[in-house]
């Protein structure tokens, strides 16, 4: 059976390119991602740190990690809520979103998050999600 939070995510599987480690820290420097967690603190383990894109004043981050072996990439990236806004929305919204969701609830926002992601994947030689 498939991980219950992996189907709140998107996941992309693909050749890594040899410079794959500078052309993400390029990409998250252009596109405002710090390596963190701002909201959820102490959530994830240290050792996959993911890159995170918090904007003011919206109680959501986008979390991105890939992670590279032999070559292979493995790409999973996500929205998080905070429990303010899933609380004022009486829990409508999700705790995690994938990128790709057809729901209509926070498409704007998700649209936001999925375009800054799919500027990565497009310069790793990727289609966009």
């Amino acid at each position: 059976m498939e991980d219950r939070n992996n189907q709140r995510k998107t996941i992309r599987d693909f050749d890594a390119a040899e410079n794959i480690g500078e052309i993400i820290e390029q990409w998250a420097k252009k596109a405002f991602f710090s390596k963190g967690n701002p909201l959820m603190k102490k959530t994830m383990d240290t050792e996959n740190i993911p890159y995170c894109y918090h904007s003011a004043g919206v109680y959501a981050c986008a979390y991105l990690t890939i992670n590279i072996t032999d070559n292979k990439a493995h790409m999973e990236a996500w929205i998080e809520y905070d429990l303010l806004i899933r609380l004022v929305s009486f829990f409508i919204i999700p705790k995690q979103q994938k990128l790709e969701s057809k729901s209509p609830v926070q498409a704007l926002q998700r649209l936001m998050y999925k375009r800054k992601i799919s500027k990565l994947l497009v310069s790793l030689g990727q289609p966009k999600i």
